[in-house]
């Protein structure tokens, strides 16, 4: 069972979600995932999901290089265990769908030491969970 603990969301957050939201738009995947990261109200970095393998041959997962894993490798090392992630997904329509990151994301992002990722729930709802 997986413990969330959700912390006050501030503008900043709106601010930085909306970011992660304007990347996803340049993915050329049919999910199109948005990332960025942020440290005391500074963008560090920021990228989407791109293609690594034909998606109708392979499952999801390794059908692209996730925003996340293509954001934490943009970041300093020193300041991955400082940073808050912001994962957004939209569809083809620009609308919001929920972002919790999949389950090879979160372990990425353990292991790098982040320990803030905010995202959209499926109640629409932009949540910052603790990890």
């Amino acid at each position: 069972m997986r413990v969330v603990h959700e912390r006050k969301i501030l503008q900043r957050d709106f601010d930085f979600y909306h970011k992660a939201r304007i990347l996803a738009g340049n993915a050329e995947h049919r999910v199109r995932v948005g990332c960025v990261a942020a440290h005391n109200g500074k963008l560090l970095a920021g990228a989407f999901n791109t293609i690594r393998n034909d998606a109708k041959v392979v499952s999801y997962p390794q059908a692209t290089y996730h925003a996340e894993h293509n954001t934490i490798n943009l970041i300093p090392e020193r300041l991955l265990s400082r940073c808050t992630l912001y994962v957004a997904r939209i569809d083809v329509d620009g609308n919001w769908r929920p972002s919790h990151p999949c389950k090879y994301c979160i372990a990425e992002i353990k292991e790098a030491g982040i320990r803030e990722v905010v995202y959209v729930t499926t109640a629409d709802r932009l949540v910052k969970e603790y990890i």
